[in-house]
């Protein structure tokens, strides 16, 4: 089966086909809760709680910009705002101030 995996500096969660099979993520005790009020972490062995509609889209894509050389619907420089806006909240968070746009 397909498998999915992100790793980073403080942990990893793996998803097989459409289960996600590990979920070990550095000082994530406390329960994390998604947008619905769902415990991701509790939820994980719950292949019935994580659709997989949102990766068979963007693999759809990632194959057809391969196939047909082509451009993705949001290039790089497109994703880079959404990127920046959450940094944006990030240290707005952090500092307790506006921050302005373009960060650089």
């Amino acid at each position: 089966p397909a498998q999915l995996a992100f790793t980073g500096n403080r942990g990893t969660i793996v998803m097989d086909a459409d289960q996600i099979t590990t979920w070990d993520v550095e000082g994530e005790e406390v329960a994390v809760v998604d947008a619905a009020g769902t415990d991701i972490a509790k939820a994980a062995s719950d292949s019935k709680t994580f659709g997989i509609e949102g990766h068979k889209v963007q693999i759809a894509e990632m194959v057809r910009v391969i196939e047909e050389d082509g451009h993705p619907e949001i290039d790089g420089p497109e994703a880079r705002k959404t990127v920046e806006l959450i940094l944006a909240i990030y240290a707005s968070a952090r500092s307790g101030k506006a921050v302005n746009l373009p960060l650089t």
